[in-house]
Order: C-alpha cells, then sequence, then structure tokens
C-alpha cells in the first residue's frame, strides 16, 4: 500500500508492505508469519514513524461513546489524537508500553513467590520516566483544549451551557503541569500501592488508569446529560481537535464523516458541514445525498457504492 502526501513542509511517499512469509530458512512452516515493513521516502522506518505524516479526524455515529463508555476509550481516543501532533508522546506511549509488561510480569512473579520486591526499582524509575511525560503531555493539551472547546460547543448548543473536560491522573492531583511535580505525585503514589500491587501483581498507578470527563454546567455529561447533549458534546470535541491539530502542526488535517449526518438535528448539521468546508480535504459517507446542502455538492466528487462495486456519477 502507498500513499503519496504533500504538506507544506514537503511531499511524503508512504510505504506499508506486507508479506507472508510461508518458509524460514528455506524451510516451510505450519504456521505462516505475517512481517509489515514501513518506508518513508524509501527509507525503512519503525511502525510508529507513520504517526503524524497523515493527520486526520474521523466523525462516526460512535463518537458518543467517547463521553458515556469505558475509560479505556478515552485513554485511546486521547493517545491517538496526541500521537499526531507530538513524536515525544509517541515515543513515552511506546516505552510506557513495553515498561509496564516487564513490570506487571515481575510483580506477578512477586505475587507468586518466585521474585522478591529488590528489582522494583528500577521499573518504578521506568515507568515514571515515560509515565510522567504521558501524563504532562495529557494535561497540557486538555488545557489547550478546554480554551478552544467552549465556543465550539456554544455554537452547537442552543443554551448558555459552559462545557470543559477534567482530566483525573490516577496519580494524587497536581498544581499545573510541571514535570518533576507529576514525577513526585507518581513517585509517591507507587510507594503507597506498593504493597497492593504485589498481592495482585499488577501495576495500578500510571497513565494507563488515567480518566478524564466531559462536564456540562458542572455535572458529568456521562451521568446527568441528555443523548442530545451526549452527542453534541462528541461533536464539539471532535471539532476542537481538528481545530488543534490545525494549530499546530500547522496544516489542515483530513476530515472523515462516516454517515454521521443522520445523527444530527438540521442546526447542528448545516454547522458541521459549514466548519469541516473551511478544511482542505473531506472524505464523507452517506445514504441520503438530500441532507448535503447544494454548495458542497456542486464543488465534490461523488462516487456510489453498490453491490461491492464503486463508481463515479
Amino acid at each position: 500500500m502507498s500513499a503519496s502526501i504533500s504538506k507544506p513542509s514537503g511531499n511524503l511517499k508512504l510505504d506499508v508492505i506486507i508479506q507472508l512469509n510461508k518458509s524460514e530458512g528455506g524451510v516451510e512452516v505450519e504456521k505462516p508469519r505475517t512481517q509489515k515493513r514501513v518506508q518513508v521516502n524509501g527509507s525503512p522506518k519503525r511502525w510508529n514513524a507513520l504517526m503524524g505524516k497523515l493527520n486526520a479526524v474521523s466523525f462516526t455515529a460512535q463518537d458518543i461513546d467517547i463521553i458515556t463508555g469505558a475509560p479505556a476509550l478515552r485513554r485511546r481516543y486521547l493517545d491517538i489524537a496526541l500521537s499526531q501532533t507530538s513524536p515525544s508522546y509517541v515515543e513515552a506511549l511506546s516505552e510506557y508500553t513495553k515498561v509496564l509488561t516487564q513490570r506487571n510480569h515481575l510483580l506477578k512473579l512477586i505475587q507468586e513467590g518466585r521474585n522478591t520486591e529488590k528489582d522494583l526499582d528500577f521499573w518504578n524509575g521506568k515507568l515514571m520516566e515515560s509515565g510522567s511525560i504521558i501524563i504532562c503531555e495529557r494535561l497540557e493539551t486538555i488545557k489547550q483544549w478546554n480554551i478552544l472547546i467552549e465556543p465550539v460547543h456554544a455554537s452547537l448548543s442552543a443554551a448558555e451551557d459552559h462545557f470543559s473536560i477534567n482530566y483525573l491522573p490516577s496519580v494524587a492531583p497536581v498544581d499545573g503541569v510541571d514535570l518533576m511535580d507529576i514525577k513526585k505525585a507518581f513517585e509517591k503514589e507507587l510507594a503507597l500501592q506498593s504493597r497492593k500491587e504485589m498481592a495482585i501483581g499488577m501495576t495500578t498507578v500510571g497513565p494507563h488508569r488515567d480518566d478524564f470527563m466531559f462536564m456540562l454546567n458542572g455535572k458529568n455529561l456521562a451521568s446527568f446529560g441528555s443523548r442530545g447533549q451526549q452527542r453534541t458534546g462528541a461533536l464539539a470535541l471532535k471539532l476542537t481537535e481538528a481545530s488543534y491539530i490545525r494549530d499546530v502542526v500547522k496544516d489542515k488535517p483530513v476530515m472523515l464523516l462516516d454517515d454521521i449526518l443522520a445523527e444530527l438535528d438540521e442546526k447542528r448539521r448545516r454547522h458541521l458541514l459549514q466548519t469541516v468546508s473551511g478544511y482542505s480535504q473531506i472524505l464523507m459517507t452517506s445514504t441520503d445525498l438530500d441532507r448535503f446542502d447544494d454548495p458542497i455538492m456542486r464543488n465534490a466528487a461523488k462516487f456510489r457504492i453498490q453491490n461491492g462495486k464503486v463508481e463515479q456519477y
């Protein structure tokens, strides 16, 4: 698979090569392995080198799950969003994931009596190093999003609501966004939870246990908001993400709208279409073309997917 991308910083050619290896050393294997390779402008790169090369924001009917779903969904969403704008976040997240696996393995051995806690200090240091960077960047990003999101939400809602995002780190709350303060809070929480973690064989402290909450007029939107308010909050979040990416990377992301218009009333539909029309590339799917304004239909390249075939019309 190949893609050519034109950006203000220059042109890029991305290649993802997927190869099925049926033999090793000339000997056929029972279970073939899939090998994946990445190239950027012809040079081999690691997978995470693709992050941020082509920025995109997707809008789907399932976006409401970010508001109402499990914390893991919110963490995953935030990880993907930040990975598009921050190489340091990608590196820290990759390192943290590996360290967390090793530390959990060690805790499991300690729980089973097959190791002692003396080796925990090394992995605690590694966990704090990458984990604190993740928490710091999440705090800073949500701080910036909160500046952007309230006017976006106000443009979608008829009521004079106050909308914001609260980040809930698993370490003790910290004032400001100072990396050293976060590390100290992280270290303190690890010490407090040490006995519990060794007893259950699992890491309970760190950004993998964080959450963030959407607040509407001081109340948790997931618990107290109507379905319409939750959908408006999700839409405001995605539009804020697009605006943030544009401001940080100085390039407009690709906007991907997957049959989202059917979920919106006329006002929100009109506002969404008006907003995304200011972006350079928009890909939209729909089963009803009547939902689109005439200017969009006149300027768009239109394709129909029917019986597994794609045709332009």
